[in-house]
Formats: structure tokens, sequence, C-alpha cells
């Protein structure tokens, strides 16, 4: 195998986000591959979109896996996904099996996953259930795991934690807390078990009752047997390794070539939202540090409204209780193993300026980005590397 691009979105596709998939699919040689779950699909319909899918799906180097029971949950047909493109030929486009957890054994199954020597298998979930159907996807990728002989983890950060809470019971939701106990009852699936870890951080800023430390285990009564709450050291221990983790949105290259030395795997984050309106900002610099303190190398790309995190001067008042993030990347961007960059197309589109007092961070062209995932494709030193959208 070639080496090779993967994309897994499940949330909606931006313009912008095709557009440079899109471009630096053509400046690559590496196979892509992209998975398609849940809003994503509308992505396939919008007709605006058309033209990047078009170019996507008319290079021979490109598959595309769509989940047909999410898309027909959705009222999205094949016919209505394929009708309005202007190409002879959809063999590249693939439809999952009909069945719950069809699109993730399929996607388990791609040979991109089958040569990782551990058998681990992680997801990164960072929204809580109900609220986002993401917990859903996450569960789904946990049965399909254990299904398929791997070491299921689920990995529980920001409001992803809350996936673990005790006595949950929607009315007309698939319980997500229920299905966790299950997963990590080592009777359900012959003695093989799912292990959850969730950030202690997180969980004690959303009330997680009294949580008590000893010898660096975590314990809170307001949580399912089974969920193991721990530093976010112990979660970025994980993404040490070289195995995959996946996200509901979320990228890897793969290097095929054998490695005599295996280092931990470089991430790329992006940084896709605004800056205080959600946490996911603060979450990813926190995240990035930690990594950088494992050794693990970080580039953080500010991209789509990500851009605004370093827009104008921000100005936090003393009653905000809030980190000024662009306070936190001028104390960081010296830090061994973390590269600031932003990307320039995204500020074209919106018309904007960076504050001039943080020119430090590095612009990237299309071209560059492809370049900058091209230099981690070809480590000398490790097999893989990740890209995680924030």
């Amino acid at each position: 195998m070639s080496n090779s691009l993967f994309f897994l979105f499940s949330e909606k596709i931006s313009p912008e986000r095709l557009e440079w998939i899109s471009l630096i699919q053509n400046f690559s040689k590496n196979t892509l591959t992209i998975g398609i779950t849940g809003d994503a699909l509308y992505s396939f319909t919008d007709q605006s979109l058309f033209p990047e899918w078009e170019s996507i799906i008319r290079n021979q180097r490109c598959n595309i896996h769509l989940d047909q029971w999410e898309a027909e949950i959705r009222g999205i047909t094949i016919k209505s996904l394929t009708k309005n493109y202007k190409i002879s030929s959809l063999t590249n486009i693939k439809l999952s099996k009909n069945i719950k957890i069809g699109f993730w054994d399929a996607i388990l199954q791609l040979e991109e996953f089958r040569n990782f020597k551990d058998n681990y298998m992680g997801f990164l979930q960072m929204k809580g259930p109900y609220m986002s159907r993401n917990s859903v996807y996450a569960v789904n990728f946990l049965e399909s795991s254990l299904k398929n002989k791997k070491k299921a983890q689920l990995l529980c950060y920001l409001d992803g934690v809350h996936t673990g809470h005790i006595n949950q019971a929607p009315s007309e939701f698939e319980n997500i807390g229920r299905l966790i106990s299950m997963y990590t009852d080592p009777q359900t699936h012959n003695n093989q078990i799912m292990e959850t870890l969730a950030c202690s951080r997180c969980c004690i800023a959303r009330g997680y009752g009294e949580i008590n430390q000893n010898n660096e285990e975590y314990k809170a009564k307001s949580v399912i047997d089974g969920f193991r709450i721990c530093n976010l050291n112990e979660i970025v221990d994980q993404f040490e390794r070289s195995s995959p983790i996946f996200a509901p949105n979320v990228g890897m290259w793969i290097n095929s070539t054998e490695k005599k030395f295996i280092s931990s795997p470089e991430i790329l984050l992006m940084m896709t939202h605004t800056p205080y309106q959600e946490e996911f900002t603060f979450g990813g610099l926190s995240f990035a540090m930690a990594c950088a303190n494992h050794g693990i190398h970080v580039s953080i790309l500010f991209v789509e409204d990500g851009i605004y995190n370093l827009v104008g001067e921000h100005k936090i008042h003393s009653q905000d209780h809030v980190f000024n993030i662009q306070e936190i990347v001028d104390v960081t961007w010296e830090m061994d193993k973390i590269d600031y960059y932003i990307y320039t197309p995204s500020i074209l589109r919106r018309n904007v300026s960076i504050n001039g007092y943080l020119n430090f961070v590095n612009p990237l062209s299309t071209e560059e980005l492809q370049l900058l995932i091209s230099k981690h494709t070809n480590q000398e030193n490790s097999n893989m590397g990740r890209i995680i959208f924030f």
C-alpha cells in the first residue's frame, strides 16, 4: 500500500475545507480515503459544493465511504447523492452495509488500518450525549471495534466527559451511559472490554461531585462503573502510540514503509472555532501543550472560523473569567515541539487582518499546507500522523 491520507467527517463540512482537501489532493500522489457520516452527508446534496466534490471524485486515487444507515435517517438516497454529478463513473463512492454499525465496520476494515501491531483503536469524544449525535457515532465505533477484536478505548475530553454521567435516562434517545456500561463489562464481549479515560479537569469543571484523588487515581460517585477519571496526561499518553485514534472529525496520514524505530506520531491541530463562544480553542491549546510536554510535535493551524482567534486585539476583563487566547498563543509560540500557522485563504475569504502583535504565526497557502502534510507523511521515524479538528 502507498502512503495514504484519511479523513472522517460527521459534522457539516465547510466549503473551504472541501476546497483545500480538493487542492491538496491535486498536489499529492498519496491515496485519499474519506469517510462521511452524520450531517457531513448533506454536503453531497449541497449544489454549492458540487465542484469540489466532483474534483475529488474524479481522482482515481480517492475512495469515499458513505454511511448508508445515517443517510436513510436523513432521507438521503444514493440516487439523490449522485444524480447531479456530471461524472460517468462513480465506482470510487462506496455505500456501507445498511446496518447500524456497517459504516464503522467498513472503516475499521480498510487496508490503512489493518497493519497496526498492537490492535488498538481509540476514539476521542469532545461533545456530550443527546445534544449532539457524536456520542452515537462513538458507541457505534466502539461496538464495531469490539466486534472486530480490537482493543477499544474511549477518550473523553471537554464535554465528552458527560457520556459517562450516572443515571442517564433519555425518554427517546439511545441511552449512551447504558451502552458504555455494557461495553466496559467483561461479560458482555467474551472478556473483551472497552476502556474509558475521562479528563479530570473537565469533570471537576462540570461539577462531577467530589472527586477523590488517591495515588493518581480519581474517583467520583457521579459517573458510571468502569468510567475512569484521570489526568489529561494519561489521555495524551495514548497519543504517543502509533495506533489509530478516531474522532467525529479527524484525519490521519499513514506511511506504509516499514520503520526500524517508531517515534510518537506528529499532530496537526486544526483550530476551526471562534475563541470564546465554546471551549474548543482553549481545550485545543491545552491539549497541544500537554502533547508537547510529552515530546509529541504539534502543528497548530488556525483555519476556517478559527482565524478569529488571531483577529483584532482581545481585551479580557477580570470579571470575564476566561483566558485570553492571544496571550496563550504569545507565551507558548516558542515552546519546543509547538509550531503555529494560519491559513491564508481563510483570512482572504473573510477579508480580515490578524493582530500584528502575533506576526510570528506562520501564514500557510494551500500548497504550503499540502507540503506540511506531506512532510509529516514522509517522516523518517514514524508510520503515521494525526489531524484533529478542534
